[in-house]
């Protein structure tokens, strides 16, 4: 599954948080013609995470959209909880829905429909994948003379994923570009 994701959507991939069974989930969502999609909300409707309004009296907010293609939502779902897991800039998102009085939930649902947003443009785009290439990072690791374990060690990560980073077998953009900048960084000191 996962060499037929890297040959046709690398783009799903490369998104934080999107694992093998969560880009096939979604890829199969946008379907094979995914140009048939013609807006973000579309899409978002079709993940089941278009915002509804639920509003009574003088209160105004959204629910939770129980329609559409419920294997994607769970997947938008699941990289929506290994964001806020892992993820700073989410945390941060998260923490700022709450202080302006949403709940845990709610906060949940406007950050899958961010993210239908992000894989919208990965599925109609599936091949531009922004952030430094993998390819150019082991060779410049080797010419610093730099091991995977101080690299690891270096950006507290084990080693295994900085390996992983350098063979494409991590598409992750946000870790990609910190390694790249690390990478830059060593270099300016060698020299």
């Amino acid at each position: 599954m996962k060499r037929v994701l890297e040959a046709n959507a690398p783009a799903l991939l490369a998104i934080y948080g999107c694992g093998t069974v969560t880009a096939a989930a979604l890829a199969v969502a946008g379907g094979g013609n995914p140009e048939r999609l013609k807006s973000e909300a579309e899409f978002a409707s079709l993940c089941g995470v278009a915002p509804l309004l639920a509003s009574s009296g003088k209160t105004e907010r959204h629910r939770l959209n129980r329609g559409g293609d419920r294997r994607a939502n769970r997947a938008l779902y699941q990289i929506a909880v290994t964001r806020m897991s892992y993820d700073q800039r989410t945390k941060d998102y998260v923490g700022k829905r709450k202080r302006d009085g949403k709940s845990k939930k709610e906060a949940i649902r406007c950050l899958k429909r961010y993210i239908a947003r992000e894989v919208f443009r990965a599925l109609r785009n599936p091949f531009e994948i922004k952030g430094p290439s993998w390819k150019d990072l082991r060779p410049a690791r080797q010419a610093l003379g730099i091991t995977l374990v101080e690299a690891g060690k270096a950006l507290n990560v084990g080693f295994q994923k900085v390996s992983y980073a350098e063979t494409g077998r991590l598409m992750n953009v946000q870790f990609l570009e910190e390694y790249d900048a690390w990478l830059k960084s060593q270099a300016k000191k060698a020299s």
